[in-house]
């Protein structure tokens, strides 16, 4: 899919909600974004726990400083390309 847009930088894309339970309790809001033109997908997301630290607690697969915090490959985080994929890792990245 090739769309025509008028300015550089114009991005059309869908947003997906979800939440995580974790042992039966909302635990965290995770935003699926997903970009049709290029077939890839990231998140957002939102933890509900005061106990963690803030900049634990809103975080984005796109965050690199987060990632290399977490121990986590952000190759892996920035280059989701099904709904699947990013899914999961939202769940490993939360739990």
């Amino acid at each position: 899919m090739k769309l025509k847009y008028h300015n550089q930088g114009d991005v059309i894309y869908q947003v997906e909600n979800y939440r995580l339970r974790y042992s039966g309790n909302k635990f965290a809001d995770v935003e699926l974004i997903i970009f049709p033109e290029d077939n890839s997908y990231l998140f957002n997301y939102n933890i509900d726990d005061k106990e963690l630290p803030q900049e634990l607690r809103i975080g984005s697969s796109n965050d690199s400083t987060l990632l290399q915090k977490l121990g986590l490959d952000v190759y892996t985080y920035e280059n989701f390309k099904t709904k699947e994929e990013v899914l999961q890792g939202a769940i490993d990245l939360i739990s």
